[in-house]
């Protein structure tokens, strides 16, 4: 009986010993898969996450280049300024506030040190935009007259210098994305390029404000400034032109529309104006005036943006959710590995036991 029990704890030993063996390297295998799938699942949320902000931030770089327009057109007017004129600056400055708070809301989603740097950007890109926003209202409180050329294209500079201040967000937020999900690197690479596209063209209209203003003609720096934003215009459609061979119909069509409204219709009439305002007597056309043709062919250039945007989202939303999908059946196929092996581990032992009890009785009888 004593041999009997020695050889049981031997073979009981054993035993454990060898499902320990078997089931610590499945164990290794299969935590080494619930994280890796777990990791790519968070990264490409955190690329999702990374692209709303990206977007909002392309958005707020808008609205406040657009609120250039209303900006410039009552800069042009003579004092008081027409309730349309401070109606359309109203609203686009109410445009811009929402866009920014927005945009603060998504920085502040997921806080990081990087994204607090970033809010901190922001909220000084917020108080320069009050800044700024309170030498034009100063301005336009008094006589066209009295306005000067230099104070007025003062005015301007100031609310171009603005845009820049909201590129580390867009750096920041572009590489979290990248690094999610490479795919899209190309797709978001262009709709910045459109996005800069539309602040050039928005700067290329603010070259003639304070020319228009003042009913007089372009200067030679306003020309050389005019001939340097045409210059890089034409930079930005030659790399668009370049990333945009394999993109989707409607991303095609967009281009199109961005070819013949913004370089078709708009610059032509930017050349027009040009033309005009060089003449001694300057051109007679009020900066409102300007503004209200020369703007609506720049919505051509921010669709392009947008389909662009759309594109990319709709490519980072397939990747998370196959993400997703790979971590549910990594989650499920681990799972009833587990099971399995714990089933048998049960039968087997069982097995054992039951062939451990008849040797018992053998062994009795044997004795007997």
């Amino acid at each position: 009986m004593r041999t009997l029990l020695a050889q049981r704890t031997s073979l009981g030993g054993l035993f454990v010993l060898g499902v320990t063996c078997a089931l610590v390297p499945i164990l290794v295998l299969c935590c080494w898969l619930m994280a890796h799938q777990w990791l790519a699942y968070r990264s490409a949320s955190e690329a999702v996450r990374g692209f709303d902000t990206f977007r909002a931030t392309l958005l707020a770089m808008e609205v406040v280049s657009a609120e250039r327009g209303p900006t410039n057109g009552a800069l042009g007017e003579e004092v008081p300024i027409p309730p349309a004129r401070l109606a359309a600056l109203a609203l686009a400055r109410q445009r811009s506030d929402a866009q920014i708070a927005t945009l603060l809301g998504k920085l502040r989603e997921e806080p990081s040190p990087a994204r607090a740097e970033n809010v901190e950007v922001v909220m000084k890109f917020r108080a320069d935009l009050a800044s700024a926003r309170a030498n034009v209202d100063q301005l336009v409180g008094e006589p066209l007259l009295w306005r000067g050329d230099q104070t007025t294209q003062n005015a301007v500079n100031r609310m171009i210098a603005l845009i820049p201040e909201l590129l580390p967000p867009v750096i920041v937020e572009m590489s979290v994305v990248n690094k999610g999900d490479p795919a899209v690197a190309e797709t978001m690479l262009v709709a910045k390029l459109t996005a800069d596209l539309r602040e050039q063209a928005g700067q290329l209209g603010s070259r003639f404000t304070s020319a228009l203003a003042m009913h007089r003609p372009l200067t030679s720096e306003e020309q050389l400034a005019i001939a340097r934003t045409s210059g890089r215009i034409d930079q930005l459609r030659a790399l668009i032109d370049l990333r945009m061979l394999d993109h989707p119909a409607l991303t095609a069509e967009a281009l199109a529309t961005m070819t013949w409204r913004y370089f078709g219709d708009g610059q032509r009439y930017v050349a027009e104006v040009r033309e005009m305002a060089s003449r001694p007597d300057g051109a007679d056309i009020s900066t409102g005036a300007f503004a209200e043709h020369y703007v609506p062919t720049m919505r051509s250039i921010t669709q392009l943006r947008d389909v662009l945007l759309t594109e990319a989202e709709d490519k980072l939303r397939r990747h998370q959710r196959m993400a997703l999908i790979e971590l549910a059946g990594a989650t499920a196929a681990v799972v009833q590995l587990l099971c399995t092996l714990a089933c048998m581990t049960l039968v087997f032992r069982r097995a054992v036991s039951r062939t451990w009890r008849q040797s018992d009785i053998v062994a009795r009888v044997d004795s007997d």
